[in-house]
């Protein structure tokens, strides 16, 4: 039951931070027009991970909870082509790393929540025979993203 009260949590802070990390554009207007229920639209960014999961169920809790609200769900293939639309203000809010949200406020941008969407943390995994961080200079080393927090660990590791 506790897990299940956690993951209530963190879908209802997904679903905040879903709704009102954006760019200060006025609801309703583009992209979020309306709907054809004659209630909002509100377009929300994500990349196809497993960390935006809780966009999927905010969208069908919202839109069954009769609030007048439509949830438009936008897939992006790279972080960077995601906080472009959000920071232009094409999109209402997005499912975003935190660091990607904390560099856009540290630029100015007008961003109303942030809220961490997920408790498991990041890990490094390396080959067997390597038994430390000053085993890892000089190979090859895999990453999601140089806008990852796995990125961020992996220089830290090396540094």
């Amino acid at each position: 039951m506790k897990k299940r009260r956690w993951l209530g949590l963190g879908l209802a802070a997904m679903a905040v931070a879903a709704l009102c990390v954006g760019c200060g554009r006025t609801p309703g207007g583009p992209p979020g027009a309306g709907s054809k229920t004659g209630g909002e639209t509100v377009t929300i960014g994500y990349l196809p991970i497993t960390h935006a999961l809780p966009v999927f169920e905010m969208k069908k809790q919202l839109e069954g909870d009769r609030s007048g609200v439509t949830v438009r769900l936008e897939k992006f293939s790279s972080w960077t082509d995601l906080m472009d639309a959000l920071n232009a203000g094409r999109i209402d809010g997005a499912s975003v790393l935190v660091e990607l949200a904390i560099s856009a406020k540290n630029k100015g941008i007008d961003l109303r929540a942030v809220a961490l969407g997920h408790r498991d943390g990041n890990v490094l995994v390396a080959a067997n025979g390597i038994k430390n961080a000053r085993q890892l200079k000089g190979k090859t080393i895999a990453i999601p993203s140089t806008q990852s927090s796995h990125y961020i660990l992996v220089r830290e590791a090396l540094r």
